[in-house]
């Protein structure tokens, strides 16, 4: 929101310091390997790196087996007398789900020859979503278990990397923060894919930090952490693990206390949004949903994390007391003081900026 970029057009304003640029500042080496073709040159995202790689923009193969293999050789082509920055980038587990035969078997080893098949529909997740094609019980097992085997396939190819990381002798000296931008509904609230709520399914996504010497079996630090947090935070993480200052300016915080077992002094509070429309506040075990200005709901994820029981109606003092919180953060987000006001940006969209991923 602070940033101005919340439609599919929107460019990151040259304003905006990414953590490639402060990295690259302070001597690290950079280099980014993306296979999603809006966090390209076209919305800002070249911004300090030595290199940047968009597969889609540059017509390469875009799934993990070819991203990993590029990953692999920068690693061995890297000057070894400074620290590295690397941002990866993969999108294999996205619409058309297509992953190899072997890993789609994992989950549906039965024979099919029902309508979801996304090589003869690329748009098929669009028409479920519309309710122009209705699936029964066997073609919705079908539906999950070709997003799986993506995830799955992924999951191999992201392993290599982490392997290579190993071999190279590189494991103990560097922080692997893993993550998503979104996850994927199947039907948990009447809905399939992303893009249209701000419902669990879509807003909780991994977040796993590997810092050596803080999270290794047997450290002090915690193991699993509870509290919620945001993808906001993981910037002034990176800079606290490393020792640099964080800007006063930078949104989000250092999960680095929590990291190494600190307990919370208070519940913690984070914010999320889907364009122009959904807003959500959690605080503690509490959820608050914004769809409307008029309409409101409220979840209890200790006992409902499916977010089936409106509890509004029931709660008005705790429906009061998140949105005077989600208010002050909103407030925080879009109105930032003047020296962080940033100039909205758009771009023009392009066959060339197609997200999914090539033939296997």
């Amino acid at each position: 929101w602070e940033h101005h970029a919340t439609t599919e057009d929107a460019v990151v304003p040259d304003g905006v310091e990414l953590l490639s640029e402060r990295l690259r500042a302070e001597g690290f080496h950079t280099g980014a390997f993306v296979a999603n073709g809006f966090v390209s040159d076209r919305f800002g995202f070249r911004q300090g790196w030595g290199l940047f790689r968009n597969y889609v923009r540059e017509g390469r193969r875009n799934q993990a087996r070819f991203v990993a293999a590029d990953v692999l050789e920068w690693l061995d082509a890297r000057p070894t007398d400074r620290g590295f920055f690397l941002y990866v980038h993969t999108i294999d587990p996205h619409v058309p789900y297509s992953p190899p035969r072997e890993d789609l078997e994992r989950y549906d080893a039965e024979p099919y020859e029902g309508p979801v098949d996304f090589g003869r529909d690329r748009a098929l997740l669009e028409s479920v979503k519309s309710g122009a094609l209705r699936l029964g019980a066997r073609d919705r097992v079908r539906l999950e278990a070709l997003y799986d085997g993506e995830i799955t396939y992924h999951d191999r190819h992201f392993a290599s990397v982490m392997e290579g990381l190993e071999r190279r002798g590189l494991a103990d000296d560097t922080i692997v923060v893993f993550t998503a931008d979104h996850g994927e509904e199947f039907w948990d609230h009447g809905s399939v894919g992303h893009g249209h709520s701000v419902f669990e399914e879509l807003i909780r996504v991994p977040l796993i930090v590997r810092w050596p010497g803080v999270t290794d079996a047997g450290a002090d630090g915690a193991a699993r952490i509870d509290a919620p947090v945001g993808l906001v935070d993981v910037m002034p993480t990176v800079l606290d693990a490393l020792g640099l200052p964080i800007p006063e300016t930078l949104s989000g915080r250092s999960l680095a206390p929590l990291l190494r077992g600190a307990l919370e002094d208070a519940p913690p509070l984070t914010l999320a949004g889907f364009m122009d429309g959904w807003r959500a506040i959690v605080v503690g075990r509490l959820k608050l949903v914004q769809r409307t200005p008029a309409r409101w709901m409220l979840y209890d994820l200790a006992v409902d994390p499916g977010e089936t029981t409106d509890l509004a109606a029931e709660r008005p003092l705790a429906v009061r007391y998140l949105r005077g919180l989600l208010g002050l953060g909103l407030a925080a987000a879009e109105r930032p003081p003047a020296d962080r006001t940033f100039e909205a940006a758009r771009t023009a969209i392009d066959l060339d900026l197609d997200v999914t991923p090539t033939e296997l």
